[in-house]
């Protein structure tokens, strides 16, 4: 039984265009926007679009540290046994600049019945999604990604700091919003946010500098398919982290990671 009702030829023709591809990452996005799952080989993707892969609920049922929450109920509730999660059609992907190559792709969650589990985000967007077509009505989405570029290393006080211009070395230490030199600073790692973008089919907009030091924000094209819209923005999300540790940065999605 396959709940999701993904083609194996999806795996087939991705292996087929990219022979050199060693692994594939399976993400599932947690309620925390946390990106939890599995690193596969490349001969074990097939029989996950056909068979699907092992996964515990409780990767459903933890706090953003990835401590178990007992109170959730997903945890020794159920025994902490696995549940079968299925690919999520259309996003097996190449990983951008990855050496050697490698994949990625989004899943989801299933019981052992192949009813969806309910606690799966993709799943809880689905069921609201539904509830509103019951009404005739469709949702649409334009997000944007606010992030900070930070340090690796804390300050002398355990602080964390803003990352300096991956272009020269600059030190960033004002709000400078809308400046076009903290942009430049930041140049070589937009680029290839951009280039990773593309690569992924995520419709990016406009990078501007925020309203705090070592702050940014991207936008998301609009979207008519609200479901879609989140899929993009949460591979964009990676995308942006991963492209930043890739420059020796550090990308957070905290509200404010400073005090000052």
């Amino acid at each position: 039984m396959n709940p999701a009702n993904v083609s194996v030829d999806e795996a087939v023709a991705f292996l087929d265009r990219f022979p050199d591809v060693e692994a594939v990452d399976l993400i599932l996005y947690d309620g925390n926007g946390v990106g939890r799952g599995k690193i596969i080989r490349r001969a074990e993707l097939v029989h996950v679009f056909e068979q699907g892969v092992s996964l515990p609920a409780s990767i459903l049922g933890q706090e953003v540290c990835g401590e178990d929450v007992d109170a959730t109920g997903l945890v020794w509730d159920r025994g902490d046994g696995d549940m079968r999660a299925w690919p999520v059609a259309g996003t097996l992907k190449l990983v951008h600049g990855s050496s050697p190559l490698r994949g990625e792709m989004l899943i989801s969650l299933y019981d052992l019945d192949g009813s969806p589990m309910p606690s799966d985000p993709r799943h809880v967007l689905q069921r609201q999604i539904d509830r509103l077509a019951d009404k005739g009505l469709r949702a649409a989405a334009a997000f944007e990604l606010e992030f900070f570029l930070l340090d690796n290393e804390r300050d002398a006080s355990g602080a964390v700091r803003p990352a300096s211009d991956v272009l020269d070395g600059r030190a960033t230490t004002a709000t400078d919003v809308y400046s076009m030199e903290k942009l430049q600073g930041m140049l070589p790692l937009f680029n290839e946010i951009y280039a990773a973008a593309e690569a992924a089919a995520i419709p990016i907009e406009n990078m501007i500098s925020e309203y705090a030091p070592g702050q940014y924000e991207l936008t998301v094209h609009y979207r008519d398919d609200v479901m879609q819209a989140a899929t993009d923005l949460m591979t964009l999300k990676r995308i942006v982290k991963q492209q930043a540790r890739a420059q020796g940065i550090t990308a957070c999605f905290m509200a404010k990671p400073m005090s000052e």
